[in-house]
C-alpha cells in the first residue's frame, strides 16, 4: 500500500476596510497546478470543479484532489473517464490510450489504486467449490511475478495436501510441499480449477478415515503473484 503524506499549509486571510483577500484555492496534483475553477473548501478544490496545468481534469474533488466521477486529460491525449478516488483511478472507467500510426486502444473496465484490474469489479472469484471447504481466501503479493501460491489449512494450522491437480488456463507447477504448491502462470485473466485430497475430518466430515476430496473452480483477472 502507498502512504502519502499531506502538507496543508495554513492561509492567513488580510482583511481591510476596503475588501477582504480570498486565498487560492489549490489543486494538490502537481500537473494540475495551473489554474482552477469550481467549489473550494479550507483552501482546496472540492466539489465540482476544473483543473488545468501540463494536464487536465475536470469533475469532482475532495480535499483538493480528484474523488468521485470526472475526466482526466494528459498533455499527450491520452485521457480516463471514469472513478477516482483520492486522486487515483478507483472503480469503473474508460481509458483512452493515443497510438501513433495504429488505431488507438481503449480500455473499459475496474481500476483499484490506479491500476487495470480486469473487466470483472472483483479481480477474485470463486464459481464453485465442494462442501469440504469452508473457505477460500486470495492475497496478492505483487505485481511483478506470475505465480499462484496454493495453501492449505486446517483450524488456522497447515494440513498436508496430497494429489494435487490443475486444469484449466495455467502454466505449470514449479514446486510443491506437503502444505502448499507454486504454479507458474503463463497469462491471465486465468480461469482454472484444482482437485486434492486432505486428511479426513472424522468429526466434521465422515466416519471413516479416508482422504476427503477438495475441489475448487475459480478466476482470477488481476495479474501478479
Amino acid at each position: 500500500m502507498t502512504y502519502r503524506l499531506l502538507v496543508i499549509l495554513g492561509i492567513v486571510t488580510l482583511l481591510t476596510s476596503a475588501s477582504s483577500y480570498q486565498p487560492e484555492c489549490v489543486v494538490l496534483v502537481k500537473a494540475l497546478s495551473g489554474t482552477y475553477e469550481g467549489g473550494c473548501k479550507k483552501g482546496l478544490a472540492h466539489g465540482t470543479g476544473k483543473a488545468a496545468g501540463t494536464d487536465t481534469y475536470e469533475g469532482d474533488f475532495r480535499k483538493g484532489l480528484p474523488h468521485g466521477k470526472g475526466t482526466y486529460t494528459w498533455n499527450n491525449g491520452d485521457y480516463f473517464t471514469g472513478e477516482f478516488k483520492k486522486g487515483k483511478k478507483d472503480g469503473p472507467g474508460e481509458l483512452l490510450k493515443r497510438r501513433k500510426d495504429m488505431d488507438d486502444l481503449k480500455l473499459t473496465g475496474y481500476w483499484l489504486e490506479d491500476e487495470y484490474i480486469g473487466a470483472s469489479r472483483y479481480p477474485y472469484k470463486v464459481n464453485e467449490k465442494s462442501i469440504s471447504i469452508s473457505r477460500v481466501s486470495f492475497n496478492r503479493i505483487n505485481s511483478e511475478e506470475l505465480y499462484i501460491d496454493f495453501k492449505f489449512s486446517r483450524r488456522g494450522k497447515p494440513i498436508t495436501a496430497s494429489s494435487f491437480e490443475i486444469n484449466g488456463s495455467f502454466g505449470v507447477i514449479e514446486t510443491q510441499t506437503d502444505y502448499a504448491k507454486t504454479v507458474r502462470v503463463y497469462e491471465y485473466p486465468l480461469k482454472g480449477e484444482i482437485r486434492f485430497q486432505v486428511p479426513s475430518n472424522v468429526a466434521r466430515f465422515t466416519t471413516t478415515s479416508d482422504p476427503i476430496d477438495g475441489f475448487v473452480e475459480f478466476e482470477i483477472s488481476q495479474a501478479g503473484r
